[in-house]
């Protein structure tokens, strides 16, 4: 009987509050026959337990159904969030590169492209494009500096103000 309790709260989890309500109503009744049928299980509280099974079953359903909701609605959330932060990145005229702790290029923005006049998959690594860098990406410090750039774009090279900050994954 016991068992109920956990697939009503696996059905909320999987596929919601309705699937949940239908578990439960299963098991509401599975267990109702159960214990009115088997002879040897009647008892002078038999009803009290068939009811605080029954009701236990669907106040499992609705807090598993809550649960899932609100799961489902972080989820969305989330989701929107992203989309919002990618469109900021894509949209900024500043220009933006992630680099790991190696220095190597992991991510970039349009207008990063257009201010170096180039691709960044024609480079590895973010010294390739700053070569006189001699910046410590493993450092657990946050970086300004000026650095002279040659752009593809201009015969001559341009100083652009750099600020890089320490985002560690763990």
């Amino acid at each position: 009987i016991f068992i109920f309790f956990f697939y009503i709260l696996l059905a909320s989890v999987i596929a919601g509050f309705k699937t949940s309500l239908i578990v439960a109503g299963f098991a509401s009744l599975s267990t109702t026959l159960y214990l009115l049928l088997c002879p040897e299980l009647k008892t002078a509280t038999i009803y009290y337990q068939i009811i605080l099974f029954n009701f236990s079953f669907y106040v499992i359903s609705w807090f598993g159904g809550l649960v899932s909701e609100q799961m489902h609605s972080m989820g969305l959330n989330l989701q929107f969030l992203k989309r919002l932060n990618e469109s900021i990145i894509e949209t900024i005229p500043s220009g933006l590169v992630t680099v790991d702790q190696k220095g190597d290029l992991v991510s970039w923005n349009p207008a990063f492209t257009k201010i170096l006049g180039y691709e960044p998959n024609e480079h590895k690594n973010i010294r390739d494009i700053f070569p006189t860098w001699e910046v410590d990406f493993s450092a657990k410090t946050n970086i300004q500096k000026i650095a002279e750039v040659p752009l593809k774009s201009d015969a001559d090279n341009k100083l652009l103000s750099v600020q890089i900050m320490l985002h560690e994954t763990d």
